[in-house]
């Protein structure tokens, strides 16, 4: 869904959107990974890339059996949204099998995941696509 602000060109709409502020949290241990583009976990295997401040991508290195479960991505919008998502921790991964040990898999409709390797990167994104708030 996206919200447009009708007798507003796209320079003075996108003037007038407050930024959104994601948060990252684990799901089974309720523990925040990040608050907007700042990495709270201790785990140095996790950081954060966003583009236009619409999509917001939380990427785990050298993925481990420990990183199995869901994430939860929360936007700051009122009513808060929210999109959850599970990572299936596969076995080791063997790049001599070009990749094959990867599954891709799809738990939600709004949030698609992919089960990774061990060794692997995980990448989980959230799109924002609105409401927005002016």
């Amino acid at each position: 869904m996206t919200t447009v602000v009708s007798g507003l060109d796209d320079g003075q709409l996108a003037r007038r959107i407050k930024p959104a502020a994601p948060a990252w949290i684990k799901v089974e241990d309720k523990g925040i990974l990040s608050i907007h583009q700042q990495v709270i976990s201790r785990n140095y295997r996790i950081s954060l890339s966003t583009s236009d401040n619409r999509h917001f991508v939380l990427h785990i290195r050298n993925v481990q059996e420990s990183d199995r479960g869901g994430y939860m991505c929360q936007i700051n919008t009122s009513p808060m949204m929210s999109q959850v998502g599970y990572l299936d921790v596969l076995g080791e991964f063997d790049a001599c099998t070009n990749g094959s040990s990867m599954t891709m898999y799809n738990h939600s409709s709004h949030f698609p995941l992919r089960g990774v390797g061990k060794k692997s990167e995980a990448a989980y994104t959230c799109s924002f696509l609105g409401p927005t708030t002016l």
